[in-house]
């Protein structure tokens, strides 16, 4: 018994995420903000990441970008790169550092760490990842309005997911793989 409670214990620690990993994801976050005709003065709100500071670019969800005027940082924007669901674009070139993105693909089971400006206030969600469909993952539990286009981080920063879509009980990201696919300059 002692043996199996030193187990537990042990992997209680080691999935600690580590506060100066986390301190890094935060600063490497960007706002993404726009209008849609007949919005009322709030407009709305997304996350996205920097993956190149030198290039001037940041990384979010297709659906966080429309085709008209919007904001990143509270600066005018551009889109550079995009596909069905994801898009590269423009940032103000900054001291704000780029998250590195895991080449292997997130595996059920592990713990991630979902980063984005929930009900507009930074906040950082702890997360199992629960099932496989397709090219996305679903998280176990809801991500909160202005989450999409944040990171999923696993417990060593690396990034696993971009936040995409939500239901009451589910949380769905977009894997590393297609993250890799827009982010990689040829």
């Amino acid at each position: 018994i002692l043996a199996l409670l030193f187990f537990l214990n042990a992997i209680s620690v080691a999935a600690q995420p580590d506060t100066q990993m986390i301190d890094r994801t935060l600063r490497s976050m960007v706002k993404v903000e726009f209008m849609l005709p007949g919005d009322d003065e709030q407009g709305h709100l997304c996350t996205g990441f920097v993956i190149s500071a030198s290039r001037g670019e940041a990384l979010t969800a297709r659906h966080c970008v429309p085709e008209g005027e919007f904001f990143v940082d509270g600066e005018p924007s551009r889109v550079i790169r995009e596909s069905d669901a994801l898009v590269v674009v423009s940032v103000a070139k900054m001291k704000k550092p780029p998250l590195d993105i895991r080449r292997e693909q997130v595996k059920l089971g592990e713990q991630v760490l979902s980063f984005g400006y929930a009900w507009k206030e930074m906040s950082v969600f702890g997360r199992g990842v629960s099932t496989r469909l397709d090219k996305d993952f679903g998280l176990d539990g809801p991500l909160a309005p202005g989450m999409s286009g944040g990171p999923v981080v696993d417990m060593n920063g690396k990034v696993v997911g971009l936040n995409q879509a939500s239901n009451d009980r589910v949380g769905i990201m977009c894997g590393s793989t297609e993250i890799l696919k827009i982010t990689t300059v040829k």
